[in-house]
């Protein structure tokens, strides 16, 4: 292996898998942006559910987030709530408990205005 004299060279060891100690993959792009974005205690909370594989669908749980994570209760709050303002995390259907996690941040969709039609005058207001 070639590396510049400054360069440091890094051998990755990894611990074996099993069916109870699996490798998670993580699309790069998205785990760079996430970690540009996000505070680093919301980056934590991306990194656990995003460890799961996709189209996985289970019950949150915020002692076992809590326990992985390692932080407080309200710790846990706020960064459940930053990764929905940042669109990670997506309601699937308002006043529904369940959200779809994206590893990029979705747009949200913006409010059309309404478009109505005076009778009196013919006139449209926005």
């Amino acid at each position: 292996m070639e590396s510049n004299p400054n360069q440091r060279t890094i051998t990755t060891k990894k611990e074996p898998c099993n069916k109870d100690n699996l490798y998670t993959s993580i699309n790069l792009e998205a785990l760079k942006k996430a970690m540009n974005i996000l505070k680093p205690t919301t980056f934590e909370m991306w990194l656990y559910l995003g460890k799961n594989q996709n189209n996985y669908t289970f019950a949150l749980s915020k002692v076992d987030c809590l326990s992985w994570c390692n932080f407080s209760a309200s710790t846990y709050q706020s960064a459940f709530k930053e990764l929905i303002e940042t669109g990670y995390l997506v309601q699937s259907k308002s006043g529904s408990n369940h959200y779809d996690f994206y590893e990029l941040p979705q747009e949200k969709e913006e409010e059309k205005p309404l478009i109505t039609m005076h009778k009196a005058d013919n006139s449209f207001k926005f």
